[in-house]
């Protein structure tokens, strides 16, 4: 009987390289198609944050723009009620000369 050291042969021995090799290839298409995967995934949620962000852009535009029509209305009445305390007191003060 032989041991294991005497069957293996440098035909032998090429052959397992190759195995190995090719084993390796393997593998390493395997990794290339979870990358592509990935980037596409990655694309995805890229293109889906970039629509949210759009979105949320929008709103505090709106948000702001609303903002600015309710100041713009508080401004106008302060004015208003300035105007007309002015005019009162000067109207208060001619009838009393």
């Amino acid at each position: 009987m032989q041991t294991m050291r005497e069957s293996w042969t440098d035909e032998r021995l090429d052959d397992l390289r190759q195995e190995v090799r090719d084993g390796f290839e393997k593998v390493d298409e395997r990794f290339h198609e979870v990358d592509r995967r990935f980037e596409r995934v990655e694309h995805r949620i890229d293109e889906r944050f970039k629509a949210a962000q759009l979105r949320t852009d929008k709103q505090f535009e709106a948000l702001q723009a609303k903002l600015d029509r309710k100041f713009d209305a508080m401004y106008q009445l302060l004015i208003r009620a300035g105007t007309a305390t002015i005019l009162a007191l000067l109207g208060l003060l001619a009838t009393q000369l």
